[in-house]
């Protein structure tokens, strides 16, 4: 069995998501009929068996798909800079923004465009049961489930490990034994070997440190009569969103895929 150094706290991307955003429009927890309109809603959009009419909003990432019936209601806002975000709203009210290579919300998984993989984040907002127009504005947000289905049909949105392919990795020469980490952090993460230590950051936070010889941090094991031990960092949530700090502890996680590769060479002794 696998030992795992650090576990995976962050897999919000394989929830449900209509149960999200039921969860995230029912503001009253005592209201019976808000929950069932909810329900109602998602039923009705989500998984009727008709054809649903779809209309396309381009992005410099994909381009989204979402139902035509609301096109006249329904309107998006674009912010160009990071995080990429495209907001669906009706009227003033927030519905939900689809954010890719960070952002607020829920870290959904990866969608590839062209042979390139990029994250996508799913954030929603809280609709008020007082609103006039609750019931149409509750079938608009649970219509976020459609443009999902779109995206795993067009783009192969993976939702597994926090999205990582923990397939395609890169290289790190180290004095004592090469290191495998996924090539999706390679841009985002720094490496610095410093003597018999390599550290991994990224934007300046610490993420974790791999030791080589004797030390008191945990133990993952011996590659050539040379101990392996691991240093993992706290990921302070303040100051940042928490689509960012999911995105971070997924980098962190990184360490697992790390350890998996040790472990297909003949001379590394797992702990």
């Amino acid at each position: 069995m696998k030992r795992r150094i650090i576990s995976l706290i962050c897999a919000l991307c394989v929830l449900s998501m209509t149960a999200v955003l039921i969860a995230g429009c029912s503001g009253k927890s005592d209201s019976s009929s808000s929950k069932a309109t909810a329900d109602e809603a998602s039923e009705s959009v989500a998984f009727t068996e008709k054809p649903i009419e779809l209309y396309e909003i381009k992005t410099d990432y994909c381009t989204l798909k979402y139902p035509e019936e609301y096109k006249d209601k329904v309107k998006t806002e674009i912010k160009s800079e990071k995080p990429y975000t495209v907001k669906f709203l009706s009227g003033d009210t927030e519905l939900f923004d689809i954010s890719f290579e960070g952002g607020a919300g829920v870290l959904m998984g990866n969608i590839t465009n062209n042979g390139k993989k990029t994250d996508v984040y799913l954030n929603t907002y809280t609709i008020s049961p007082d609103a006039k127009n609750y019931n149409e504005l509750a079938e608009m947000s649970a219509a976020v489930d459609v443009l999902i289905n779109q995206l795993e049909e067009d783009y192969s949105l993976e939702s597994g490990a926090l999205g990582v392919d923990t397939t395609d990795v890169y290289v790190i020469d180290t004095p004592v034994v090469k290191l495998y980490y996924p090539t999706q952090w390679k841009d985002s993460v720094t490496v610095d070997i410093e003597d018999k230590t390599v550290r991994f950051t990224s934007s300046n936070v610490k993420l974790f440190d791999l030791i080589f010889g004797q030390s008191d941090e945990p133990l993952l094991g011996t590659y050539d009569g040379t101990e392996i031990h691991v240093h993992s960092y706290d990921i302070d949530s303040k100051g940042i969103t928490e689509g960012e700090r999911t995105r971070l502890l997924a980098m962190q996680d990184g360490v697992n895929v790390i350890l998996d590769n040790l472990q297909k060479d003949a001379k590394f002794e797992l702990a």
